[in-house]
């Protein structure tokens, strides 16, 4: 059984590595990306079982992404947890009310992203729905 692919997409490369060494000791299969643009190209070339992602980014932040997303792999686009250092801005609240996506706050615990993870990965549209149920 192969562990879950998730995309890590976040400006800051710090941010990336640690989320990707954090995602990697959970027994995830990590890849991380540090531009929204390149994020959609290799979301075309590889397959994902949930994405991390920023939501405030230069060029295309995180809200355009999803939409970007959204017309492309809808089904992936509702397992984008967005990562954020406001995580009650209104702004924030109303797009993420509005899209059902969950969000993980800066500064993040290893059991939150776990959390979160087991989560999104449980939804019925995720391809190791079942395989996260019986780890």
């Amino acid at each position: 059984m192969k562990s879950p692919r998730i995309l890590i997409l976040d400006d800051d490369s710090a941010v990336g590595e640690l989320l990707g060494e954090m995602i990697s000791m959970l027994g995830y299969r990590p890849t991380s990306c540090e531009d929204a643009n390149l994020a959609l190209g290799i979301i075309e070339r590889q397959s994902f079982d949930a994405i991390i992602s920023d939501f405030r980014m230069p060029g295309l932040d995180g809200r355009e992404f999803y939409r970007q997303l959204q017309t492309r792999n809808p089904a992936l686009a509702r397992r984008i947890i967005f990562l954020t250092g406001d995580p009650h801005a209104e702004e924030i609240r109303t797009f993420l009310d509005a899209t059902g996506n969950t969000c993980l706050a800066k500064p993040f615990r290893l059991s939150a992203i776990e959390s979160l993870l087991a989560d999104t990965l449980l939804r019925e549209d995720s391809p190791h729905a079942v395989e996260t149920v019986a780890a």
